[in-house]
């Protein structure tokens, strides 16, 4: 699993976890993406906010199945978790 953080004003890409299988892999960048929205989420926040948010201060999760196309974008879930989180975009 890969991860991206901006670092002042570079992009700083560390390789965070070596998983045996595509979905140990993916329930791992969940589980990371999901801890960043819950920090970050406020009763009041709605779902944009929150993935406003998380884009802003949250790492850039994916994973690449070493077929050259990322097989989990976290922004993506995120976008998708928020909803569920905030039940409202």
């Amino acid at each position: 699993m890969l991860v991206e953080y901006e670092v002042g004003g570079h992009d700083k890409q560390s390789q965070v976890g070596s998983y045996a299988t595509i979905d140990e892999g993916i329930a791992a960048g969940r589980q990371l993406v999901d801890s960043v929205l819950l920090r970050h989420h406020k009763a009041q926040l709605s779902g944009k906010q929150l993935y406003d948010r998380f884009v802003k201060f949250g790492p850039d999760v994916y994973i690449d199945a070493a077929i050259g196309e990322p097989v989990f974008h976290g922004c993506d879930y995120a976008r998708r978790r928020v909803r569920q989180i905030c039940g409202t975009w």
